[in-house]
């Protein structure tokens, strides 16, 4: 007996990445974040899903990821798929197989993302004696490899609980444009790169067929699996605190809450009212002195 599994439906990495942001942000204890959150989640996914086609070998175009996946190269055409692309290129004598040029691409995409400012200085802080090579981590104590799944999981969400700490303070202290300033082109490029490795780890989960029965195959699933959530959630709080520098919004003192808002709508309700029964009185009232 076996279960094969292949790919993230859409459904399946909203409830994945909502949980992993939702433990990544509970130190903070923030509140009244959960339309920023879920506007960011949304974005996310709307930038790397994609979903095969049950009946027919294609991908569903109606998800808008589709298209990044033809931009970034990874399909020929929006009818295209990853296993399509991998069976394609299989066999054919000098030519690498597409699903191997996505591991090198992601890696150096990962090199990149490593080498940004922010990620690079936090690794320094935090993980001083790991270091980074061509997008693969090492611990100076295993220099020949690579650092296991799980602990490669645990640097990146303190990256991401970096940013959290950001958002948090931010929320506390108010806009700060000098900061804005600053952290705007940084956001962008984190995120810009989580979406690139995002698409090419996602497009390797979806040629790859998983079968969860085998203990040895259901782990190398659940751990590549787990890489991609937090990515995914590195990219969401990026995109949470992008959202809200653009568009000038932050500290709780400017945030009405939804009680706030609903009591503000029902006052100019009732003065519409006012002001409309007191012009129909006023002409019931001139037609009865008439």
């Amino acid at each position: 007996m076996s279960i094969k599994k292949r790919g993230l439906t859409p459904k399946e990495f909203q409830d994945g990445l909502t949980s992993k942001v939702d433990s990544l942000l509970a130190p903070t204890k923030l509140r009244r974040i959960e339309t920023l959150k879920n506007k960011a989640i949304k974005k996310v996914k709307q930038n790397v899903c994609i979903r095969e086609n049950e009946t027919r070998p294609h991908t569903d175009q109606r998800l808008k990821g589709v298209q990044n996946y033809v931009s970034e190269g990874i399909f020929r055409d929006s009818q295209d798929t990853p296993m399509k692309r991998k069976k394609d290129s299989g066999g054919q004598q000098g030519r690498q197989r597409v699903d191997r040029t996505w591991k090198n691409e992601y890696h150096k995409e990962q090199d990149y993302l490593f080498e940004t400012t922010f990620v690079r200085d936090t690794l320094r802080v935090h993980f001083p004696k790991i270091e980074n090579r061509g997008g693969y981590l090492f611990h100076q104590s295993s220099p020949g490899k690579p650092l296991p799944s799980q602990e490669f999981r645990q640097v990146i969400d303190k990256i991401t609980a970096e940013l959290c700490a950001e958002l948090s303070r931010l929320r506390r202290n108010g806009q700060d444009a000098p900061y804005n300033a600053h952290w705007q082109p940084i956001l962008n490029s984190v995120s810009n790169s989580c979406k690139k490795i995002l698409i090419r780890r996602m497009a390797m989960d979806w040629c790859t067929d998983n079968d969860l029965m085998v203990g040895k195959s259901c782990e190398i699933w659940r751990d590549h699996v787990g890489v991609i959530m937090s990515f995914a959630a590195l990219m969401s709080v990026a995109e949470m605190i992008i959202d809200r520098t653009r568009d000038n919004m932050w500290g709780p003192e400017q945030q009405l809450s939804d009680t706030a808002k609903w009591f503000l709508i029902m006052i100019f309700i009732v003065c519409y009212l006012h002001y409309f029964y007191s012009i129909i009185s006023s002409l019931a009232s001139k037609l009865h002195l008439s």
